[in-house]
């Protein structure tokens, strides 16, 4: 059986970001044993946020409105002031080993290591299991296209559901690998990054096909991995949109682009000093990476030039980020002569 990598580096350093759009930026990288950083400038400088938060092994983050939520291996950390104070949430989460969040409307699901997939309705509150269906519970990934919610499982492949995880199908057909670490949609596709490259549907997962060309075969050996040569390139960790481009993160490999919708993937790794990626975030027209080793990368130019941004984090392993734009609210107050925001 294949190792979940995420795990096999749990007790070195598990981390994520997340970013919240208001008037500026605020970005959030989680670190394992650091806890949660914050960066109101872009990544130029970071401080810790960690009021509250027992357990600083963070592995995913989301954000929905004002809330702010922390995946960790000791279940889910809650903040409603961008990380100044934290909560545990974790009532019904039988399983606490968090690898995954995601928002659907009032709707917020994680995936865990074995437990399978869990649903709250109140911000976390209170939990349920929403399993029926779902074959294997150890979920590395959540993605949603409309209101149907996909998971990516350690070797189970692709389970699909349309009614907030109440039941699960698998839509396995052409997916040869089914160790999926990573899940994204582009308008009508649906990406799966997986340790044989990328896959991807046009029909919601109902059939699969294989596209890397450009991802080459090379193989390495890591024996805290695998006692077994393991693949470069087409060892894929993580998958992000950005307008017509598509980008892909690779254990080993760094990162690559394709601008047809993965019929063909290019290197973009000029300035990257670390090739292990896991994790792609967009804001605007900046893309931030997050390295194994090596913190922080940003590109302004769509991935053809990297530079570092870890002033002041001091955990450099980053392993997942998310990002979420929040409006700055606003009023209007309808009057003859006054018109007024806050």
């Amino acid at each position: 059986m294949r190792i979940n990598h995420r795990f096999s580096h749990l007790f070195l350093l598990i981390c994520c970001f997340q970013v919240t759009i208001a008037t500026s930026a605020s970005l959030f990288v989680g670190t394992n044993g650091g806890g949660v950083f914050t960066s109101q400038d872009n990544g130029a400088t970071w401080t810790t946020v960690n009021n509250g938060l027992t357990r600083t092994n963070i592995t995913t983050m989301v954000s929905s409105d004002s809330n702010l939520f922390a995946g960790t291996a000791g279940g889910v950390f809650f903040s409603t002031n961008n990380g100044k104070n934290w909560n545990a949430i974790n009532t019904g989460l039988t399983d606490t080993h968090v690898l995954a969040l995601v928002v659907s409307g009032k709707n917020l699901f994680v995936g865990t290591y074995f437990g399978g997939v869990f649903l709250s309705t109140n911000n976390g509150e209170n939990w349920k299991e929403v399993n029926d269906g779902l074959d294997n519970t150890i979920v590395n990934t959540l993605a949603l296209s409309g209101t149907t919610l996909f998971v990516g499982t350690n070797g189970g492949g692709v389970f699909t559901s349309t009614n907030d995880g109440t039941s699960w199908k698998a839509v396995n057909n052409g997916l040869i690998d089914k160790f999926v670490y990573t899940l994204a949609v582009s308008g009508k596709n649906l990406f799966a990054g997986t340790d044989e490259g990328v896959f991807v549907s046009d029909d919601n997962g109902a059939h699969w096909i294989s596209k890397n060309n450009g991802l080459a075969n090379i193989y390495y050996n890591d024996p805290a991995l695998s006692d077994e040569p393991m693949r470069t390139n087409d060892n894929v960790r993580c998958i992000a949109v950005h307008g017509s481009s598509i980008f892909i993160g690779t254990q080993k490999g760094g990162v690559f682009v394709s601008h047809d919708n993965g019929n063909k993937w290019v290197p973009a790794n000029k300035g990257l000093t670390t090739m292990d990626v896991y994790s792609i975030a967009v804001l605007g027209n900046t893309l931030f990476i997050g390295t194994y080793g090596g913190g922080v990368f940003i590109s302004n130019d769509n991935g053809k030039c990297w530079k570092k941004a870890n002033n002041g984090l001091t955990n450099m392993r980053v392993w997942s980020c998310s990002i979420k734009e929040e409006l700055q609210d606003s009023s209007f107050q309808e009057s003859p002569k006054q018109f007024a925001t806050h």
